[in-house]
């Protein structure tokens, strides 16, 4: 009596928790993707984000250094190429770049209620192959979009991902190397210890085109973006 009152207030203890990580990841896809209303135009949730949130919340934390923003166009389609050290990554570009950024994001977070429904309002959409098609419509109808190379959260500027080279090959559309460095530093922890640097460079842009079955793959796409990140992290050290 007393095993099974035990094991039946662990499972009671246990499923808050598992509703938390629900809101967060999925198991499987819950909903396909055209059943859901995805934004092309900016959401008051964007807005507000963009112009209220983030800096509000970045100010007692951070110290954020912005270079090169001139080199992002505000007309015309534009794929935005960042390394990616932090989950604040997305949320800093969504802040700093004067135009509506959509932002490619872990699949596992679509689908699954809260989580899902604010991504979408901010522009999001997943990295998976039904994502890329969806970010070349963006491209084609003139939108902006933000990838993140490495393919995951890392220090490391390595990939075996060739999406963001498969989208700038066949949109043919300016990419603008974006180093963003300090973000993983920035936590609650920062009121006491005191704000964080952050730095943001933007590139001048490059642009990559398929020149027959002789011109570049996407996965050296990649690799050539993910050069000109390392390279402007370097001038930053």
């Amino acid at each position: 009596m007393v095993v099974t009152r035990v094991i039946a207030m662990g499972y009671a203890a246990a499923r808050p928790l598992r509703w938390i990580h629900s809101m967060r990841y999925r198991e499987r896809r819950v909903l396909d993707y055209s059943r859901l209303r995805w934004y092309r135009n900016v959401s008051t949730t964007y807005r507000l984000t963009a112009d209220y949130i983030v800096p509000c919340g970045l100010h007692p934390l951070a110290r954020v250094t912005v270079t090169g923003l001139e080199h992002v166009p505000l007309t015309g389609p534009l794929i935005l190429a960042a390394n990616h050290r932090d989950n604040l990554d997305a949320y800093l570009l969504v802040h700093l770049v004067p135009r509506f950024v959509h932002f490619a994001a872990r699949p596992d977070g679509f689908g699954t209620g809260a989580l899902c429904a604010i991504w979408r309002r901010l522009g999001a959409f997943p990295a998976d192959a039904w994502g890329i098609r969806y970010a070349l419509n963006l491209l084609a109808d003139g939108g902006v979009v933000a990838l993140f190379p490495q393919g995951m959260i890392s220090k490391d500027l390595g990939t075996t991902c060739g999406a963001a080279g498969l989208v700038a090959l066949h949109s043919g559309v300016p990419v603008v190397p974006i180093a963003i460095r300090g973000t993983e530093a920035v936590h609650v922890t920062s009121l006491f210890r005191g704000r964080q640097g952050i730095r943001v460079q933007f590139e001048t842009s490059v642009s990559f085109t398929r020149d027959g079955p002789s011109g570049p793959r996407s996965r050296e796409v990649t690799h050539e973006i993910l050069r000109h990140i390392r390279a402007l992290l370097a001038d930053e050290s």
